[in-house]
């Protein structure tokens, strides 16, 4: 069976003309927000807004998008594609989610930016040491993603209305430590301890204020 090539078109789009999707769940914390911002500053860029030819509605690269209009560009890169109502919703669902699948192999990353010069870019360089960090706490090292390690298949859970359920991979100790912070807290203190975790500011046992 011969796959579909759903493409149908590129352009140069003023972003203020792009229609936000209103089924899209994904929501951006700051860290990330900043992480675009300066990715795009930096290099410019390197993918396209996907926007579904029949509905208008951009499919991905809301935060792109935003971007780009509050640093008043004049244009960002479309690719448009011809999806039924159904495909839309389907790729909304799954086209971020199966990227984020991936296992990082950290021997690799340290050697691909070990060249780089992040130093001009703050909160890329951060992100990329949480992420060695983060994966090297979790065991996955430059393991297989098949291994058979439990460390890689324990996480801190945490459910709060704005953020909805988020997972972060993590040592069995960190787990109960994160767990035992969380549940200490009421709502209101819960809140800042996700978004201190979210922009990945750290979290002390002796913390009383999450914030």
């Amino acid at each position: 069976m011969t796959w579909k090539n759903r493409i149908v078109g590129t352009d140069e789009v003023d972003p203020a003309d792009l229609l936000a999707n209103p089924l899209n769940a994904r929501m951006h914390p700051r860290t990330q927000e900043k992480a675009v911002v300066e990715s795009l500053a930096t290099v410019g860029w390197v993918s396209d807004v996907i926007v579904n030819r029949r509905t208008g509605f951009v499919v991905d690269g809301h935060l792109r998008v935003a971007a780009a209009i509050s640093a008043e560009q004049d244009s960002v890169p479309v690719k448009y594609v011809d999806l039924t109502d159904e495909e839309e919703a389907l790729i909304l669902a799954t086209y971020d989610a199966t990227t984020n699948l991936a296992v990082v192999d950290t021997a690799i990353l340290a050697d691909l930016i070990s060249d780089i010069d992040l130093s001009l870019t703050p909160t890329l360089e951060g992100v990329v040491g949480d992420l060695i960090g983060t994966t090297e706490r979790a065991g996955a090292g430059s393991a297989s993603p098949d291994a058979d390690d439990d460390a890689t298949d324990q996480h801190f859970t945490w459910g709060y209305a704005e953020w909805g359920e988020t997972k972060v991979n993590c040592s069995g100790d960190d787990v109960g430590r994160l767990q035992a912070l969380y549940d200490g807290w009421d709502a209101a203190e819960q809140g800042s301890f996700v978004t201190a975790l979210i922009e990945g500011r750290a979290i002390g046992d002796g913390e009383s204020d999450p914030a």
